[in-house]
């Protein structure tokens, strides 16, 4: 039998890696394996990747691809297993041998899925603990982990006895034991499937050779699937299980699937910057973080430009650049940003709620929008007066400006807890919000979503991770933006955010050299 082609190199056999079932010698041996080997699989790589895993900064892009990987893959594969278990295959066989296939299979299958729920809330422990804290939980973590791969093992032992032994009692012939697998496998559905079967034919590469898995896959699997495997199942195993647990295994980020291009380098997985919601749970929380995330990075990214900034002799270039940024790309998105909440979103939410979203949003829009407008008027102030008295405008400037932080920092606390609230009491869907947001998009009109919608992108990379981002991107952005975005609007923030940004941080004027001709200041002047 041919390999099947794919994007990594299958495994040779080394024999199974069952403490029970060594030599399997007949199909009721082999039957249980199929599930069994690929969970001693996935604990194994989980092991490895536990022995150098650690909270330490710069490590959180590790935390969000863990986590991930053990949710989506990991809990989600084992859970199902033993779930289908329970309810497909425990009361068929059962009722034809009238006794239980042990007694211990139900009390441990409850407790292995308490403890994977467990184990998944461990993320939002991390990420949201103080960095003084957080290997803390990392070790508790890993405890946990630990006792899950011991229960495991043993439970599989268990499981191991047991079903070869109640399928030669019950006198079941292959077929029809297949057909009740095939029972279980329906359930699982095609995502299930996806991240499950290619596992189950990678692992009895290992356990029962090449050959006889992909004649398993060819003989035992449905066509239909058999073709879904090859077409992308296999890139997916291999992107998404086989390359994240290599990454994990080193400090080198895996490489992300289906990534944008972009004329810059799109940031690695932080976590929320957000004081209120550090680990995010339900869409209602994420709703928000996507436009509190944009202003503070602006905000940071603004105060890193703002301690070097002095308006000294020879930096007039400097001003100039710095107040064409804050007007019509920092100032521009958050007005619009507030004004919409005013305009169109509040009105739609509190006529759900009847009442509003909390007292102090409106007055603080209105405190927001008078400073924004001032700090626009430092400008004209900084470039005309003598030299003596620049200083004394900058040091205004720059206090106006640390006021505009903390006032927004604190209002964006504030709606942090009040607007997750109100999407709860309101009851509406996500599809509900997403098409009020929708209205929001388009009052920004083609040039606001140009400021915009790029630094959408790139925060959510940082705050739920460059995946994740790249999905929103492709879901929930219209196909025209998402086109405009990759044919010029990269190219507007790499080329007057992100480098705008760079050259006031680091005193590096934005002139560009024509052949022949003396420098002349680029467009963002």
């Amino acid at each position: 039998m041919a390999a099947v082609p794919a994007p990594f190199t299958w495994p040779e056999f080394k024999g199974p890696s069952s403490r029970v079932v060594k030599a399997p010698k007949t199909w009721q041996d082999e039957a249980i394996l199929i599930p069994h080997e690929c969970i001693r699989w996935w604990d194994k790589e989980l092991r490895e990747v536990l022995k150098t895993f650690d909270a330490t900064p710069g490590n959180e892009w590790k935390i969000e691809a863990l986590f991930t990987y053990i949710v989506d893959y990991f809990a989600s594969c084992v859970h199902h297993h033993h779930d289908s278990e329970e309810k497909i295959y425990n009361p068929w066989i059962e009722a034809i041998i009238k006794r239980p296939v042990d007694k211990s299979i139900k009390p441990e299958h409850a407790e292995l899925m308490k403890l994977l729920d467990h184990v998944a809330t461990f993320k939002g422990k991390i990420l949201s603990a103080p960095q003084s804290e957080k290997n803390t939980q990392v070790e508790e973590f890993k405890k946990s982990m630990e006792e899950l791969f011991v229960l495991l093992e043993n439970h599989l032992e268990c499981e191991e006895k047991s079903y070869p032994e109640a399928l030669y009692e019950a006198k079941v012939t292959e077929e029809e034991d297949g057909a009740k697998v095939g029972e279980v496998l329906m359930s699982m559905g095609m995502d299930g499937n996806m991240r499950f079967l290619p596992v189950v034919i990678y692992t009895m590469c290992e356990w029962k050779g090449p050959k006889e898995a992909f004649e398993f896959l060819a003989t035992k699997v449905p066509p239909p699937v058999q073709e879904e495997f090859k077409k992308s199942w296999l890139k997916d195993f291999h992107e998404n299980q086989l390359q994240v647990l290599a990454a994990l295994k080193t400090d080198t980020p895996p490489p992300v699937p289906n990534a944008l291009a972009a004329p810059f380098a799109w940031p690695q997985f932080k976590g929320p910057s957000s004081r209120v919601i550090k680990a995010p749970k339900t869409w209602q929380d994420e709703a928000i973080l996507i436009p509190h995330e944009c202003i503070r990075w602006w905000d940071q990214e603004l105060r890193e430009v703002l301690k070097t900034y002095d308006a000294a002799p020879g930096t007039e270039w400097k001003t100039k650049a710095l107040f064409k940024y804050i007007t019509e790309y920092y100032t521009a998105c958050v007005h619009h940003h507030h004004d919409s909440e005013e305009k169109i979103y509040n009105p739609w939410i509190e006529a759900i709620i009847k009442r509003p979203v909390d007292k102090s949003i409106k007055p603080e829009h209105q405190e927001l929008m008078k400073m924004l407008d001032l700090v626009a008027s430092f400008k004209s102030k900084i470039l005309s007066a003598p030299q003596a008295q620049k200083e004394v405008h900058v040091k205004e400037f720059k206090k106006t400006m640390e006021d505009l932080f903390e006032l927004l920092e604190n209002h964006l606390e504030c709606e942090e807890r009040s607007y997750p609230e109100a999407l709860y009491e309101a009851k509406v869907s996500e599809e509900e919000d997403g098409a009020k947001v929708g209205e929001i998009f388009v009052s920004l009109g083609v040039d606001g979503n140009m400021r915009f919608l790029p630094v959408v992108i790139y925060t959510m990379c940082e705050w739920k991770g460059p995946k994740a981002a790249f999905e929103f991107l492709a879901t929930k952005v219209p196909p025209p933006a998402q086109e405009e975005l990759k044919k010029s609007w990269l190219q507007d923030f790499h080329n007057n955010q992100l480098k705008v940004l760079h050259a006031l941080k680091t005193d590096e004027p934005l002139f560009e050299v024509q052949p022949g001709c003396q420098p002349v200041c680029c467009s963002v002047m």
